[in-house]
């Protein structure tokens, strides 16, 4: 595996060998949500700034509810392998596959969604995010997972940030460079993203609205993030809709 420019640390808690991903993938456990009875997020997107703790949040939320991480390199392997995806798919019931096809068929004819039929890889990227959502028990990083799956009531969708200058006193000693050039490497990261973001989904990366909750990793630690995080997916939800206050 490739090391990370990200500017994320994940300690002792690294992500799995390339050789044991998709076997991995595959074990995720599917349950089906049944109508109109309880139920509780399925999985987890994270879209983090560079530095702002998002990966190391999503290792402890991980690591809690023994779910899966699925970051950028995971994805795009699974994007880029039919293969791979298929494998996901086939291990759904009849009824699950059919609901998944049809998904897929509504996101690629979607109003501006011709983007997706660009190149190959905007096609697996989409089915790739889809069919991880349908398996469940997942943490999926980046990869602008939430403008995919942003009408799926099965996911939480959250953003993690900080102020510049905090991510670069961060990166600044991470990296061990200067201040200067900590600023300018992330520039150059947050440009890529939000361009990634803009070219494959045709959305603003920073918008809010896109997001069920943001936290700032300036105001809050690590673990208090996590704990709000945990005490969200935990919290029973009732027919697909949060209650609606006056």
């Amino acid at each position: 595996m490739k090391p990370t420019t990200s500017g994320e640390s994940y300690g002792s808690a690294q992500l799995v060998e390339k050789q044991m991903l998709f076997k991995q993938v595959r074990e995720a456990t599917h349950r089906s949500p049944t109508a109109k009875t309880i139920h509780t997020f399925r999985y987890l997107t994270i879209s983090r700034r560079v530095g702002s703790l998002g990966d190391a949040i999503a290792q402890e939320v991980a690591a809690a509810l023994g779910w899966r991480i699925c970051d950028r390199e995971i994805v795009d392997s699974i994007a880029q392998n039919s293969h791979v995806r298929q494998s996901l798919v086939s291990e759904l019931d009849e009824k699950a596959q059919g609901m998944l096809y049809d998904r897929v068929q509504r996101l690629m004819q979607m109003p501006g969604g011709d983007s997706f039929g660009i190149e190959e890889y905007h096609a697996g990227l989409l089915k790739t995010l889809t069919y991880l959502a349908a398996r469940g028990e997942l943490i999926i990083v980046g990869r602008g997972s939430n403008f995919i799956l942003r009408d799926d009531y099965n996911g939480l969708h959250v953003r993690v940030t900080a102020p510049k200058e905090v991510r670069a006193r961060r990166l600044s000693k991470r990296w061990s460079v200067s201040i200067a050039e900590a600023q300018r490497r992330l520039r150059e990261l947050d440009d890529e993203r939000r361009e990634f973001v803009r070219e494959h989904f045709r959305a603003d990366i920073d918008d809010p609205h896109a997001y069920d909750v943001v936290f700032d990793t300036n105001r809050m630690t690590v673990h208090q993030v996590t704990s709000a995080i945990l005490a969200v997916i935990r919290t029973p939800v009732y027919g697909g809709e949060a209650d609606v206050g006056q």
